[in-house]
């Protein structure tokens, strides 16, 4: 006796589960790159490269582009941070990112 063919709707909510764990997992390593947690902030030279910034990196979840909603400076554990608040487009998750700014020395 042979097995049945799935339906497509089993396969359909196979596949999303597969794609939910791999965008989970993905998320969890953007935490660890530079800008994915407060003690490893991604180091510009000003405040007006936060947005261009933030913008520019895709949705760790699912890829789609990633919009600016806020960003303010805070002090987090001693350091002074910019935090960046994104949304993406297509799936809707928050992305948070951290900032440190430069020091410029006047000659």
């Amino acid at each position: 006796m042979s097995k049945r063919p799935k339906r497509p709707r089993v396969l359909r909510r196979e596949k999303q589960r597969v794609l939910a764990k791999l965008g989970e997992q993905r998320e969890k390593l953007a935490r660890l790159d530079a800008g994915g947690a407060p003690d490893r902030p991604r180091v510009l030279e000003s405040p007006a490269q936060v947005a261009p910034a933030t913008e520019a990196e895709p949705c760790a979840y699912c890829d789609g582009a990633v919009m600016l909603e806020s960003h303010e400076a805070a002090t987090l554990a001693g350091r002074r941070l910019r935090v960046a608040q994104g949304r993406c487009r297509s799936c809707g998750r928050q992305r948070t990112r951290y900032f440190q700014l430069r020091e410029t020395l006047l000659s």
